[in-house]
């Protein structure tokens, strides 16, 4: 009767029940666009998205391009699965044609539920591959390299998640005494310190702490000890204003297994806390940041 009564209600319900795969991964990365793959067969995953109660994936069918346009248009030029009978959302490997290294390629996924009603196509997802013969030093070995196709030579380490900096406005600012700031951004983070500051003199020279641990209210521990992060450093100013990023000693690592940033991404180094001493000019929480 609630049918003939309201067939419309019941058909949207329906369709909102069933939607398309979303949070899809390739090698379990969810911005592989962002990445660079060195596996010459690449697994794929997805959430399956279907409010129903006791709704489960009773098949999918993934479908690998060479091109965005394919994959919209649902053609799979390097595989197509065909519906596969399978609960299995993770780790499905790839079993197309040879993949190329060095290469952009395209997929989506569509699952069937319990009743055996499919949903549509996911939106593409894009991965890149890398070079699959690489020697490596040790399994797991990662390394940087340009994103094939990116503008501005955007770079990423193989089979990792896609890195990025981002600016933290300090928690608080303290005016020790004239032209001595202490500054806590809330939390510990591999970072820089940006600030903005005004110089009336030709050239000027900032004293800089940068650390983990504290020694009081407002002053950073400048012997932690053990492996709690400390650094001191300077910045040359010039006269007016100007906006500054403060530019780290390179990590040479000592151990094989090490990661180092590649030249020209700022290096960075774990702190909390960072004091400014010899400042020309007022700061505040806007003056500065910690980039992490």
């Amino acid at each position: 009767m609630f049918a003939l009564l309201f067939p419309g209600i019941l058909t949207a319900y329906a369709a909102a029940e069933q939607l398309a795969p979303a949070g899809l991964t390739c090698q379990l990365l969810s911005r592989p666009d962002l990445s660079v793959i060195t596996a010459r067969t690449p697994k794929f995953g997805w959430v399956v998205r279907d409010s129903a109660r006791g709704a489960r994936q009773s098949a999918y069918r993934i479908i690998v391009a060479t091109s965005e346009g394919g994959i919209r248009g649902h053609i799979g030029d390097l595989w197509d699965s065909g519906k596969v009978r399978s609960d299995q959302s993770l780790n499905i490997g790839y079993e197309g044609k040879p993949l190329l290294p060095h290469s952009s390629y395209w997929w989506a996924v569509l699952v069937w539920n319990q009743d055996d009603q499919a949903s549509s196509f996911s939106e593409p997802q894009q991965f890149h591959t890398g070079d699959f013969d690489a020697p490596r030093a040790w399994p797991g070995e990662s390394r940087w390299v340009k994103i094939k196709g990116k503008t501005s030579g955007q770079w990423a380490m193989e089979n990792r998640h896609p890195l990025a900096y981002r600016e933290i406005a300090p928690v608080r600012v303290i005016e020790k005494s004239a032209g001595h700031y202490f500054l806590d951004f809330g939390r510990a983070a591999f970072a820089t310190l940006k600030l903005t500051v005004s110089c009336p003199v030709e050239e000027a020279k900032l004293e800089i702490h940068l650390g983990e641990k504290t020694a009081g209210e407002s002053e950073i521990d400048w012997a932690p000890g053990g492996s709690i992060g400390y650094a001191r450093t300077s910045l040359i100013l010039h006269r007016g204003t100007h906006t500054y990023t403060l530019s780290l000693p390179r990590h040479r690592p000592s151990y094989p297994h090490s990661q180092t940033l590649p030249e020209h991404m700022p290096e960075v180094q774990p702190f909390r806390y960072a004091e400014v001493l010899h400042c020309p000019s007022k700061l505040t929480a806007g003056d500065v940041s910690q980039i992490a």
